[in-house]
Order: C-alpha cells, then sequence, then structure tokens
C-alpha cells in the first residue's frame, strides 16, 4: 500500500502520463540527440503542462507543442507568441480537451495579461491576436511573485481559478499596481471579475496551489514576509459558484481557512494532492524554515487529511486573511460554515 501510495503520489505531482516525465528530463537535458537540425529552445523554460497527449512547453514569449510522437525536444516553430520579448509565462492552462482543446495563457508583459485561443491553433503569423485577450492586470507582471491557476467544470460552465500575489518589488515596467495578493473565480466567457468572485489581501500571501476535492477549492499559502506565521489553506465551497448569478449575501466570495502547522516551518515548497479510495484524500506538503542555507532540519513533509482540514476550518472564518488566531472568528454562527 505505501509503494501504491508513493507512486500516486508522484502521478499526482507530475500532472501527466508516464511518457511526460522523459519528455521532461529531455527539454531540460542535452540536445545532442537531436542532431544538426534540431535547436534548443533559446529562452529559459517557465511553465510545462499536460493535455491528452501533448506536452505544452513555455519558454520565453512562445508556447510550444511537444507530441508522443515528437522525436525528439525541438524548438520547432511554436504554438504562437505574444507581441512582447521581455514576458515571462506564469500560467498554462489547457482544458476542454473533449472539444478540441483550449488554452488559456497569462504572461507577466504586457501588464500581467491573460489570453484565451485554440490548442490547435492557428494563430495568424504565429502571433495571439488582440482580440483573444480576457483582461489585462489579471496576474503579477513580476516573475518572481506567485501566480497559480486551475480549469474545472461544472455544468454547464468552465471555470477559471486563479490566485495571484503581487511583491513591493515590482519591477520599473509594470503599471498600476499596488503590492497585495488577489483571488478570483469567474467563468471562462467573463471579461471581468465581479467583486463578489474575488478577495483581496492587503498583505502579501504566496500562494502554491489550487485544487479540488469533496465539493471544495483549496489554496494552500504562506506568508512570504513574516516567518513568525504558519502556512494556511483557504477553502471556498464550490457550491457558492453555482447559485443563480452567484447572489449571496456576502461582498465578496464567502472562505474558510485552517492553519497548517508542520514541525514549526513557515513556508511551503511543494504541494500535491493524493486522493484515495471510499472518498479519502491528503494533501502533500514539503515545508521550510526558509533559512539559508537549507540543512537536513530545516525541511519537513507533512501529510494533512482533508477531511480533518474541513473539519479544522469549519466555522473558522479569518477575516481578511489575517495573520493570527487573534483575529480569527470561530464557532460563530453568522460565519458560513466550509
Amino acid at each position: 500500500m505505501a509503494d501504491l501510495g508513493r507512486r500516486r503520489a508522484r502521478a499526482q505531482a507530475g500532472g501527466g502520463p508516464c511518457w511526460a516525465l522523459p519528455a521532461l528530463l529531455l527539454l531540460v537535458g542535452s540536445s545532442a540527440e537531436a542532431g544538426a537540425a534540431c535547436e534548443p529552445f533559446s529562452h529559459r523554460i517557465s511553465n510545462l503542462a499536460v493535455s491528452g497527449g501533448r506536452v505544452l512547453v513555455a519558454s520565453g514569449p512562445c508556447v510550444y507543442v511537444l507530441r508522443e510522437t515528437t522525436p525528439a525536444p525541438c524548438a520547432t516553430a511554436p504554438l504562437y507568441c505574444v507581441n512582447r520579448k521581455d514576458a515571462v509565462n506564469k500560467l498554462l492552462l489547457p482544458y476542454a480537451e473533449e472539444e478540441g482543446g483550449r488554452l488559456i495563457t497569462c504572461w507577466t508583459q504586457p501588464d500581467g495579461i491573460c489570453y484565451r485561443g485554440s490548442l490547435e491553433g492557428p494563430y495568424p503569423n504565429g502571433t495571439m491576436p488582440p482580440e483573444n485577450e480576457i483582461m489585462d492586470h489579471f496576474i503579477s507582471c513580476s516573475p518572481g511573485d506567485s501566480s497559480v491557476g486551475k480549469m474545472f467544470y461544472r455544468s454547464p460552465d468552465w471555470f477559471l481559478a486563479v490566485a495571484s500575489s503581487i511583491s513591493k518589488d515590482a519591477p520599473d515596467n509594470c503599471t498600476n499596481v499596488e503590492p497585495g495578493s488577489t483571488l478570483y473565480i469567474l467563468r471562462e466567457n467573463e471579461i471581468r471579475v465581479e467583486e463578489k468572485n474575488s478577495l483581496t489581501a492587503c498583505e502579501t500571501p504566496y500562494f502554491m496551489d489550487i485544487f479540488l476535492w469533496g465539493g471544495h477549492l483549496f489554496f494552500p499559502y504562506y506568508h512570504f514576509s513574516d516567518r513568525s506565521i504558519a502556512p494556511k489553506m483557504l477553502i471556498i465551497r464550490e457550491a457558492y459558484l453555482r447559485l443563480p448569478d452567484n447572489q449571496t449575501d456576502e461582498a465578496t466570495l464567502p472562505y474558510n481557512q485552517a492553519f497548517l502547522r508542520c514541525a514549526n516551518k513557515s513556508r511551503i515548497l511543494s504541494s500535491s494532492q493524493l486522493s484515495l479510495p471510499e472518498d479519502r484524500a491528503f494533501w502533500i506538503g514539503i515545508f521550510t524554515s526558509g533559512e539559508e542555507p537549507r540543512t537536513p532540519t530545516s525541511t519537513a513533509l507533512c501529510l494533512f487529511d482533508l477531511k480533518q482540514v474541513l473539519n479544522d476550518a469549519r466555522g473558522c472564518h479569518l477575516g481578511d486573511i489575517c495573520r493570527d488566531l487573534a483575529n480569527c472568528h470561530c464557532g460563530s454562527e453568522e460565519i458560513p460554515d466550509v
């Protein structure tokens, strides 16, 4: 059972079929076997995703598609590029494979912009046309900031969930940005985010992941600027997204939270979710103290039973993604349960 669990954990972390791992190793390794006709990627690889029989690679301002039949990881003609050579991809989200495949991508430049397009193209001159833009200022325009996203289907709509942080050290080429963190959830074809479908924090939580389980969306994060605060799991019920026109009594998206305490560590290095039979699931996190240099005792791995995480968060609403338990209101009947 332990070996099975480890295999499942590795598959969950990889996010794709077994063949994707050798492809990934080839991408970051030598291209000697590719021959003279195969050019390596000219920019650092910033993102990878798997969709059906394809590996999507974001390198520099471009997206490339590798298939199972690709003989070598060659930087052939990209699927498309954005019109900024300094752009870095932050989100690479393929979805709707049964409908031919669609793709949402978000880039640091210009101004944290996101696009929606087809996985097959074609794109005129290999460039994403302006009409495919979803919105700008949607994610951070700083390559070092946190941006995580998830596409998920709940009949009859596809939803996009995004959590992004903006640090105080935003580059000079970022415009109209203020430090903080924002979490959005919107339908695929929406071009603006209603306030009631978003959360904003004045601090800078560093979001590590988004995943779904048991009718809830989970957002593990830690406080980048304060090592004294334990990491947390922010939780949102999917039911809030399926109410007619999202009508709730809340001004913003209702949520709950639970602390993720692991050997007194304050930062999350890695996040993975493991689903088991009989409606059981675990969240697996690798934590660190944030101290340099790292030592064998500066990191720790902890497993959290998601049912217990939900139970810990029940009735506990950390009102402003708050800093400590003193600001929490637990057990109040006025606060929505997860």
